[in-house]
């Protein structure tokens, strides 16, 4: 959930992009968490690092060929739950605004610890100044988001939420890497989280 967040700025940088989302991937992702969470399957506050490298097809999804785990680290559960976060956003297109400004590879990093969760996602650009570019994008794409939940009456408790992950939410480039990053106290992630899969 956390990783569809941080892959909402790319569409909000470019709202005709945001028709092109196929939002199963999303629901049964989310179906799928909120039943291991239910089962006791899973705990969301157990810490993990996970960090995937691959490249992109011309619709925005990852190829599988290229798809590699570079990082694989705590509890499994945790581990699975970030794999198939992944594979949601990338089946729902969330990176295909990236193709547009023709970003090949991605880097995605999840990780939790006892005092926070980050989720990353960081990508080469063509030169150091596309890169500034596209993250002066992205960073208005963000406060449009964010001025659009603003909006919204009335706010619901998944509309709050989204408003954190979204007022946390940075990107900058550094040289040609574009990236996209929430970072967020543990204390209360889990149960954000919780009221997303609740309203999904």
């Amino acid at each position: 959930m956390m990783l569809t967040l941080v892959a909402t700025s790319v569409v909000a940088a470019q709202s005709n992009q945001e028709q092109d989302i196929n939002r199963r991937p999303l629901t049964d992702y989310a179906d799928s968490v909120r039943d291991q969470v239910a089962s006791g399957r899973v705990n969301l506050s157990a810490p993990f690092v996970l960090e995937l490298k691959g490249k992109l097809e011309k619709s925005g999804k990852i190829n599988s060929a290229t798809a590699k785990i570079t990082r694989s680290e705590g509890d499994a559960g945790m581990l699975e739950i970030a794999k198939e976060a992944v594979s949601a956003v990338s089946d729902a297109g969330y990176f295909r605004y990236l193709v547009t400004v023709d970003v090949t590879d991605v880097t995605v990093l999840m990780k939790q610890d006892e005092t926070a969760f980050v989720a990353k996602i960081s990508s080469e650009a063509a030169s150091d100044a596309r890169a500034r570019s596209i993250s002066t994008m992205l960073a208005f794409g963000t406060r449009m988001a964010i001025e659009r939940n603003v909006g919204s009456q009335p706010i619901s408790d998944s509309d709050r939420c989204d408003l954190t992950f979204l007022r946390a939410l940075s990107t900058s480039s550094n040289g040609k890497t574009v990236m996209i990053e929430i970072a967020l106290p543990k204390s209360g992630v889990s149960e954000m989280l919780k009221a997303k899969l609740k309203a999904n």
